[in-house]
């Protein structure tokens, strides 16, 4: 308990920001490091956020009470006033209290439609700072296109031709069919399949689910089912670097988008060290998609976005898609995943991302 309580304190600092500089690149390797330092860490996070926002809420709920007193006292002030001022021959109406008293009822009433707006106004201001949106996207079975439908009828064994309630992305790390995405994505799901860049659409079994990581594993049941050798690797050591350009695709859509931009940010939302942030373009349907640099390298794998912004993304890192790895069952070989050599090195964008696409899968939920 005690090591708890310290190892406390020092999040606290590291949230404050008042660590050096060298302390802080210390403690964030340390937390990379100790998986049950980055779950206590990403708890003190969010505790102190909720803290922070019910403490900014609690102090202008007392202003305006104070505010309230103060007119009340007022209130009372000019009423003794004019209650004990003999009656003036200037007056052009008598005093009728009950004109005071429907005046204050109009007053009390103006003010809680006063105090309600500000109330609403200060809560969306806080939700709109501090919004985190999960990039799953709910599938409209209306919007699907006819090519996609065609497909299905024309598949033998695919898969059904309803298109799914949720959808998101996932990317290869094998080419025998083991598929990585976010546990959120498949959150709640009775089966799921996966459909190529070709459109084949192939049953999916889920065989490793992380949702406090927020990743998770997918294996095609289909065992004949293969991949040329996998064009890219995984970045293993070192964070990405700030202004880094990367780039991701993924599935908003039906067909695969392709989105660019750079890391903003070495941890992700709250001062999460397990994540970047990323001004990249991003909607519904991105999430599982693989961050990846100039040579081809996966940095991470994206989960969500700051709303309303759609150019502030968050990604896992890679360090910890390579502890997921270690992970999965030894039936999957997962010493052999993402092993193989990267052929991006030399490769033009163009190129590299017409190498990646039969690698990257739209995900299809069925609850």
């Amino acid at each position: 308990m005690k090591d708890e309580l310290n190892f406390l304190e020092i999040a606290d600092r590291y949230i404050d920001g008042q660590m050096a500089e060298g302390e802080r690149l210390e403690f964030e390797a340390w937390c990379n490091d100790n998986e049950d330092a980055r779950k206590i860490l990403s708890e003190q996070i969010r505790i102190r956020s909720s803290l922070a926002e019910h403490a900014d809420l609690a102090d202008l709920k007392a202003k305006i009470g104070m505010a309230y007193d103060a007119w009340k006292r007022q209130e009372a002030e000019q009423y003794k006033g004019i209650t004990n001022q003999p009656d003036s021959p200037t007056r052009l109406m008598p005093f009728r209290p009950y004109l005071w008293r429907v005046a204050g009822i109009a007053a009390a009433i103006a003010f809680i439609i006063t105090l309600s707006g500000v109330l609403i106004s200060h809560n969306y201001n806080l939700h709109k700072l501090s919004s985190y949106t999960i990039l799953r996207r709910e599938i409209d079975n209306i919007k699907r296109s006819q090519n996609s439908l065609i497909n299905d009828i024309h598949k033998s064994k695919s898969g059904p031709v309803n298109p799914g309630q949720y959808g998101g992305t996932g990317f290869a790390l094998s080419n025998t069919g083991l598929i990585a995405t976010n546990a959120h994505v498949i959150t709640g799901a009775d089966s799921v399949y996966v459909e190529t860049s070709k459109g084949e659409v192939l049953k999916a079994t889920i065989v490793y689910k992380d949702p406090h990581a927020d990743l998770a594993v997918l294996k095609i049941n289909d065992s004949s089912f293969r991949l040329p050798p996998l064009p890219y690797d995984l970045k293993e050591k070192d964070n990405a670097a700030l202004g880094e350009e990367v780039y991701t695709l993924g599935y908003p859509r039906d067909e695969i988008v392709y989105g660019k931009g750079y890391i903003s940010s070495e941890t992700g939302y709250l001062g999460d060290t397990n994540s970047y942030q990323v001004s990249i373009p991003v909607n519904p349907g991105n999430s599982g998609g693989p961050l990846i640099d100039n040579k081809g390298r996966i940095l991470g794998i994206v989960t969500g976005k700051q709303s309303p912004s759609d150019n502030i993304a968050f990604a896992v890192k890679s360090s910890f898609l390579l502890s997921m790895l270690d992970s999965i069952p030894d039936e999957y070989n997962r010493r052999a995943l993402l092993r193989e050599k990267n052929v991006f090195q030399h490769l033009s964008r163009i190129d590299q991302i017409k190498k990646l696409q039969p690698y990257i899968f739209l995900v299809k939920v069925y609850n």
